[in-house]
């Protein structure tokens, strides 16, 4: 699989997540949730806010991450992929209901609580792998 991030040279926000956190993030969810996933771009743009976006027609996952904090932006990612392999529709322009939120909370909250303490707070030049988190690597 292909990860591909774009540079952010001179940018005071960069990318909240690495390209190792992003593979660590791929090796700790279920194999049925990147199934037809062949590029990961983590997106320089900043213009909408961080989001994720999973293209089935491709199979592109878009992370726009800057601006958030690494945490946040792994709950996005986990959340999109769980938005796929549970068959939901999420869009901008279509909002979950409460409940299919409460659903991807259930789902994805134990993969979360694995993950989200190997991020450490981020530093001056982004987030830094803790050594756990480089172990799982």
């Amino acid at each position: 699989m292909k990860i591909v991030a774009d540079k952010t040279e001179n940018c005071p926000t960069p990318h909240a997540l690495s390209i190792p956190e992003v593979r660590c993030i791929l090796k700790a969810v279920p194999d049925a949730w990147i199934d037809g996933l062949t590029e990961i771009h983590l997106s320089n743009s900043i213009e909408n806010g961080p989001r994720v976006f999973f293209s089935r027609f491709d199979g592109k996952l878009t992370i726009h991450s800057r601006g958030c904090t690494s945490v946040d932006a792994l709950q996005m990612v986990l959340s999109e992929l769980a938005v796929v392999h549970l068959g939901l529709t999420s869009r901008h322009w279509h909002r979950l209901s409460k409940t299919e939120r409460a659903r991807i909370n259930r789902v994805i909250q134990p993969i979360l609580e694995k993950l989200a303490p190997l991020f450490i707070p981020e530093k001056k030049h982004g987030p830094v792998l803790t050594t756990a988190f480089r172990r799982v690597i």
